[in-house]
């Protein structure tokens, strides 16, 4: 076998590996619960594809969202400029097909984090019961 044969069958190899890891990454979802009911506002940022550019809502205070992503887009939830939690720092198990990941800002400012977790269907995000914020 030919040197450029050789090379060829090792760049399709390798090709098709990545289109392969890039199918079983998408094809697992992440459940982004967040329930605002902090009466400040919280961005919500995700990149749609990964040459796309982000995408982004703002809630004024007393909202809950719950967005179905592929696994491998990158996510950021913020507030006050600063991030919450975002997809980089998740820890999100490697082998679950649908796994959600919830997010809880209160009235009294703490913010609790819900782990990723297996779940059998997609999460709604319950409406939030705003002390300081108002619907």
């Amino acid at each position: 076998m030919s040197k450029r044969r050789a090379a060829l069958i090792v760049a399709v190899a390798v090709l098709l590996a990545d289109v392969l890891v890039q199918s079983w990454i998408n094809g697992h979802t992440v459940n982004l619960v967040v329930v605002n009911a902090s009466g400040k506002p919280v961005e919500i940022s995700w990149q749609p594809a990964s040459s796309a550019s982000s995408a982004s809502e703002v809630d004024g205070g007393c909202a809950s969202h719950s967005l179905p992503l592929s696994r491998g887009q990158s996510w950021r939830v913020a507030q006050d400029g600063n991030a919450v939690l975002d997809s980089s720092s998740a820890s999100l198990p490697l082998l679950s097909s649908l796994i959600a990941v919830e997010v809880w800002l209160d009235a009294d400012g703490s913010v609790r984090v819900v782990p990723a977790h297996d779940v059998a269907h997609l999460v709604d995000a319950p409406y939030p019961n705003c002390q300081n914020g108002s619907p």
